[in-house]
């Protein structure tokens, strides 16, 4: 629901916008997260 709240009013309203930027990093940080264990071999598999 909040995601679309963002998007409908990112437009007309730059502060909603920038609402999806934590979000946005919490999905990104994850995944470099493990990049970055995967480059090193640390990875159990």
């Amino acid at each position: 629901m909040q995601a679309i709240v963002e998007t409908l009013f990112a437009d007309s309203i730059p502060v909603i916008g920038m609402l999806m930027i934590p979000k946005t990093l919490a999905y990104v940080w994850p995944v470099m997260i493990g990049y970055e264990a995967m480059k090193k071999g640390d990875l159990a598999g």
